[in-house]
């Protein structure tokens, strides 16, 4: 999977697919930052970052939630030749303070678009 980052640095990657998640979180040692139950918590949505050569990754899981399709890992590999580290630490910020939610909405960089670096 790093691989195929590696080969298309200008690209970003939304990974849903929870078998491709899973290998690229392994290859990059990020998988076991993840709980898969966290005690007391019935739903939880989890959160990890990290990067390779090419791309930061914005690793999310969700386990717990009624509807079983919503469950799983939701990464995405952004070009560093796109973002700047300043933009990928706001964008992330956000969506941990829940101003950036995920939805069905690809990203839009709106306010994070200006590269500092």
């Amino acid at each position: 999977m790093i691989e195929k980052l590696t080969k298309n640095p200008d690209q970003l990657f939304e990974i849903t697919d929870d078998s491709e998640a899973k290998l690229l979180l392994t290859q990059l040692g990020l998988v076991d930052k993840f709980r898969k139950k966290v005690p007391g918590v019935e739903s939880s949505n989890q959160i990890a970052t990290g990067t390779c050569k090419t791309h930061y990754i914005l690793a999310l899981y969700f386990t717990g939630k009624t509807v079983e399709t919503d469950n799983g890992y939701l990464v995405y590999a952004v070009p560093k030749s796109e973002v700047s580290v300043d933009q990928m630490i706001q964008y992330t910020a956000a969506i941990l303070t829940g101003v950036g939610m995920v939805s069905d909405e690809p990203i839009s960089w709106g306010s994070y678009s200006d590269k500092s670096n």
